[in-house]
């Protein structure tokens, strides 16, 4: 646990191009560039890439994923699906099959891209982009 939270750490203190700019967490000098809590984020090109975010366009269903694709948290199982360049974290119903998953929700929809690998790495980024405080000044 100590491990992912240095590790975090370090990811979202370097998602700040720039130091000393604005607190602002989104911005066309940041490598978030815009952030809302319903549509959701969208991340200035090429972070993807530079942290290995790989995606898988869902066709016709059922839709099966890698199970390394899936988001546990206190209250429900997430993908990271991307449309229009907004990630955005989906609750998903699922039923296991080995190393991927079945899985159903009505915010999903072909042509759709979800994350498969560096999901996780995405939750940090929502975490902190709709938490109150600044990305490196917590105390």
């Amino acid at each position: 646990m100590k491990n992912f939270i240095l590790l975090s750490t370090f990811i979202l203190s370097t998602l700040e191009l720039r130091a000393g700019e604005e607190s602002s967490k989104a911005g066309p000098k940041k490598a978030l560039l815009r952030a809302d809590e319903h549509e959701g984020f969208e991340l200035k090109e090429g972070v993807a890439k530079r942290f290995e975010i790989d995606t898988l366009v869902l066709g016709a269903k059922p839709w099966r994923i890698p199970r390394q694709a899936l988001v546990y948290s206190k209250q429900d199982i997430q993908v990271f699906r991307l449309r229009d360049r907004l990630w955005k974290s989906i609750a998903v119903t699922i039923e296991r099959q080995g190393d991927s998953a079945l899985i159903r929700s009505e915010e999903l929809a072909v042509g759709d891209e979800i994350a498969v690998r560096g999901s996780q790495l995405l939750k940090v980024i929502e975490l902190d982009a709709f938490s109150e405080e600044d990305a490196g000044h917590v105390h």
